[in-house]
């Protein structure tokens, strides 16, 4: 087994054949265009409501910048939730299902280059392959976060979550593949000639302060996630080849600025106070408690296979359980999901919801993918990665299941929306025929509660419902929304799962 060198991780990157980037390209359209329809198909609920504003760009950096005093230093996603909700209200959101789709695609392309760099394996030449190696991805990713539609589909969440993980992984990508390969940092001011020089040196600049820029405003985005990313960038500078890397510095200059904004907001800390107290053992109860976010109970029967392949895959090509587990590097994305989650502790328990676990989820999706793909590799074909053709058609017919099941669970999502406006409208309707003028409406009550499917597929609350109360932060951001005075619902109910 080879000695642990921090830099080492980056020291090759994947060969890529025509067939597989043609497989791959496949697979990411069918996932770009799941997901933008899944976006165009939920409703907005929860924190949508508070969020939703006419459009004045004015008034989105000054709430913005009062939120940084008052509740929270995440100034870009604040912004853009502000922005992207008012488009929505003044004409339509298909910018942002289109940009949020297209994040989560691209999502799908960084993490399997990252995990063939970890495990020191190569694409191989077949179609098949990049076709199933991206729809397992997806898959993966969708199925064992039991956030998943916090972060993708409800709009608040991904901008806060979604956003920001991709920004994080597209901005370590562009460092990897750019920065620090020994052929970028050929380009230099001394190799270039004298009458060239003084414009590359301007665009040099520009770019350097872009970047800056780029890794400030990225690092700005959720409060654990930009701290260890940049506890990660202060690592790579440690090499002396690093720091001479074009524009390298900027970038970990501009992160470790956004990350030190972000953390001193004195909004955070206003926050913080309006919670219950949390001592350090309740954090870590709390912290244990909360592991259960980062797998879904049902893929229980997926470990249980996973194992039985580490067996065959033992017996047959010798490996022991250490060279298995470790796979090369690929053992750095569990540490840092181990990092980021001892990094919750500075959180108080209340504040740890499901969706803050998703990051955490994502570093162990790329840790199991790094094993799978190592245990796949064909050690007299360079290292490919192949998948057996029984593997390949389980995972298409799989990702087929999971879209029969999904466009069930989004369509009635979407019918409880529908319904929910229909009764508003009806409300309405009947206040003006008996001339009352309170504009106080009582709707029925209609939620959609846990739902729990079979084996593999999407279980989780998918919607927030309005309240009994008409003071409850959703009733109000609901009834603003629709200039009403109030609004509650009838009775309550328990909630019962959809047909």
């Amino acid at each position: 087994m080879s000695r642990f060198s921090p830099f080492s991780l980056f020291s090759r990157s994947p060969s890529l054949h025509r067939p597989f980037i043609l497989g791959e390209g496949a697979a990411l359209t069918l996932c770009f265009f799941f997901t933008l329809w899944a976006n165009m198909m939920t409703p907005l609920w929860g924190d949508d409501y508070c969020f939703t504003a006419p459009l004045n760009l004015t008034d989105y950096a000054s709430t913005t910048w009062q939120r940084y005093w008052t509740w929270t230093g995440r100034l870009p996603p604040t912004f853009l939730t502000f922005l992207f909700l008012g488009l929505g209200q003044a004409s339509s959101l298909i910018g942002f299902h289109i940009l949020n789709a297209a994040l989560f695609t691209g999502l799908l392309l960084i993490i399997s280059r990252f995990c063939f760099l970890a495990s020191h394996t190569q694409p191989s030449k077949r179609f098949i392959d990049g076709f199933s190696t991206t729809l397992l991805i997806m898959m993966a990713l969708w199925w064992l976060s039991r956030s998943i539609g916090e972060v993708v589909l409800w709009k608040t969440g991904a901008i806060n979550y979604l956003w920001a993980v991709s920004g994080e992984f597209g901005l370590l990508f562009f460092v990897i593949s750019f920065c620090l390969r020994p052929s970028t940092q050929a380009f230099s001011l001394k190799r270039t000639a004298i009458s060239h020089r003084g414009k590359l040196f301007i665009v040099k600049s520009l770019l350097t302060f872009a970047l800056f820029l780029a890794a400030f405003i990225v690092a700005m985005f959720l409060e654990p996630l930009s701290l260890l990313f940049s506890f990660f960038y202060s690592v790579l500078f440690l090499k002396k080849n690093n720091r001479k890397a074009p524009y390298f510095l900027s970038i970990f200059l501009g992160h470790w600025a956004g990350s030190l904004v972000l953390l001193t907001a004195p909004g955070n800390f206003a926050r913080k106070a309006s919670l219950p107290p949390s001592p350090i053992w309740d954090r870590i109860d709390g912290l244990l408690g909360f592991t259960g976010s980062l797998f879904d109970p049902y893929w229980l029967g997926v470990i249980a296979l996973a194992i039985l392949v580490f067996l065959y895959r033992h017996t047959q090509k010798r490996l022991t359980w250490g060279e298995i587990l470790t796979t090369h590097k690929g053992w750095i994305f569990g540490a840092c999901a181990i990092v980021y989650l001892l990094l919750l502790l500075a959180l108080p328990r209340s504040a740890l919801a499901s969706r803050v676990s998703f990051p955490a989820s994502l570093f162990l999706i790329c840790y199991l993918l790094s094993v799978l793909y190592g245990l796949l590799q064909q050690p007299d074909q360079n290292q490919q990665v192949t998948f057996p053709l029984p593997l390949s058609i389980v995972i298409c017919l799989l990702w087929g299941g999971h879209l029969y099941q999904s466009q069930k669970d989004i369509n009635e999502t979407a019918r409880f929306h529908k319904n929910l406006i229909l009764s508003l409208h009806l409300a309405q309707a009947n206040m003006q025929a008996h001339t009352q003028t309170n504009n106080d409406v009582t709707l029925p009550d209609q939620t959609i509660g846990p739902r729990h499917k079979r084996l593999l597929f999407r279980k989780d609350k998918v919607f927030m419902g309005l309240s009994p109360d008409p003071e409850h932060w959703i009733n109000r951001c609901f009834a603003k929304v629709y200039t009403l005075h109030s609004i509650k619902v009838s009775s309550p109910k328990q909630s019962s799962p959809l047909p």
